[in-house]
């Protein structure tokens, strides 16, 4: 028999013989079944099946559509749109990044 100790933040060492029996590795998931009050089942359990020459690296990002997409996506989003640049006064908008009375709403 093979004992399993609880560590402080509730993780659980596998023994090294069931480990490598199971083929394991470190970041794999375990789904946890309670058979009863005093009884545990750990079951591998594979979340993502993907081959190893697709695996994206951490912090990877996604592949940038061409520019060509990218400009007909900003003119479906920009379709109608009107200028608005002249309803902003940009001299109240310096003087209110320098004073602290001055308080700027876009509601009114």
């Amino acid at each position: 028999m093979l004992l399993a100790k609880i560590g402080e933040r509730r993780q659980v060492h596998i023994p090294k013989p069931i480990f490598e029996e199971m083929e394991l590795k470190a970041g794999e998931f375990l789904e946890v079944f309670r058979l009863s009050d005093d009884e545990l089942v750990f079951k591998k359990k594979k979340i993502v099946d993907v081959p190893k020459e697709a695996e994206v690296k951490r912090g990877a990002l996604p592949p940038v559509l061409p520019y060509e997409e990218r400009m007909k996506i900003l003119e479906s989003m920009y379709q109608g749109a009107t200028d608005d640049s002249e309803d902003i006064d940009l001299d109240f908008i310096k003087k209110s990044r320098t004073s602290k009375e001055i308080i700027i709403s876009f509601d009114e």
